[in-house]
């Protein structure tokens, strides 16, 4: 047997020893597919199947075909080629052949408890008094409404303690003031049984600003007609429950307020803003820049009562 010589030169290279001209140019097409890593020939896995699998057994081609140089760098090659042609479909799949596209998944969106903002502080919205209208109400319109000026469109609400109705709130009429001894033609007529707990209010919310700045006067001015006692008071926002409008969470109801005691008969009574006082010690002055509500108050241990009450107004500075 005539061995091959091996030799290096142009044209050729190691491992072509004993190659003829055809195995030569099939190594070379498959060196060039595995560097290229694009599509070989499409018979270029046909033709390497032929040389290494399909050869007939017994054939002098096929004689110890696995000792012969060529078919170990052709293996190689081949096994090569077989990666380069994976990385090439997964990278770069023909155009040709269309790759289904997931569908977008829909965002998943978790309930939560709504989000309720915080309550705006009532004086966010304050009204200011400019001072040039004194007069609240001197009830000759005969309803229940006070005098419209300064903001002030209100109108009057009394409040019972617990009796045998329950507890009561009614918007009290003016009544004619005829045989009281007073020379206007009518005026507030306030009357109760004997109350349990806290008493009757007699109640001037400054609706709807809720917060009204009252400091361009100084106090408040009335007629009454007693007898009896009864604490004229101005409602700061801050004592206030947030039902109600203002901005009390806790030890509410402590109203600045002093004690006026009435007479049998017709009298001009002033209260100032420093004569008000809260219960308890070391306790705040009024600040009338927050106010939400005036009000004449009788205790329960004042009932039953029976007043009357006219010409409220402010006092000027």
């Amino acid at each position: 047997m005539t061995r091959g010589v091996h030799r290096i030169g142009p044209g050729g290279g190691a491992g072509e020893v004993g190659l003829g001209p055809e195995e030569r140019a099939f190594r070379r097409e498959l060196m060039a597919a595995a560097e290229r890593l694009d599509h070989p020939a499409s018979d270029l896995g046909q033709r390497l199947s032929e040389r290494l699998l399909l050869l007939k057994p017994g054939s002098a081609r096929s004689r110890y075909w696995w000792r012969r140089p060529w078919a170990w760098g052709a293996m190689g090659l081949g096994m090569a080629a077989g990666v380069a042609l994976l990385l090439v479909a997964v990278e770069s799949p023909p155009d040709d052949v269309g790759l289904a596209q997931p569908e977008p998944l829909e965002p998943v969106v978790v309930p939560t408890a709504p989000v309720r903002p915080a309550p705006a502080h009532p004086c966010e919205r304050r009204f200011r008094a400019e001072g040039r209208s004194a007069l609240i109400d001197d009830f000759e319109d005969g309803d229940g409404y006070v005098h419209a000026a300064e903001g002030r469109s209100l109108f009057w609400l009394l409040h019972f303690d617990y009796d045998k109705e329950g507890e009561v709130t009614r918007v009290p009429r003016p009544e004619p003031t005829a045989g009281s001894g007073h020379a206007h033609g009518r005026a507030l007529h306030l009357t109760g049984g004997t109350l349990r707990d806290w008493g009757a209010v007699l109640d001037l919310p400054f609706a709807p600003h809720r917060c009204y700045d009252a400091s361009a006067y100084a106090g408040l001015r009335f007629r009454a007609k007693g007898p009896g006692r009864v604490f004229v008071g101005a409602r700061e926002v801050r004592v206030v429950p947030t039902r109600w409008g203002g901005t009390c969470q806790a030890d509410c109801y402590n109203v600045h307020a002093a004690a006026v005691s009435l007479g049998s008969d017709w009298k001009q009574y002033e209260v100032r803003w420093n004569q008000m006082r809260q219960r308890g010690y070391d306790t705040p002055p009024l600040d009338p820049t927050s106010l939400h509500s005036l009000q004449w108050h009788v205790h329960g241990e004042d009932t039953p009562f029976d007043f009357w009450i006219d010409d409220v107004e402010f006092i000027e500075r």
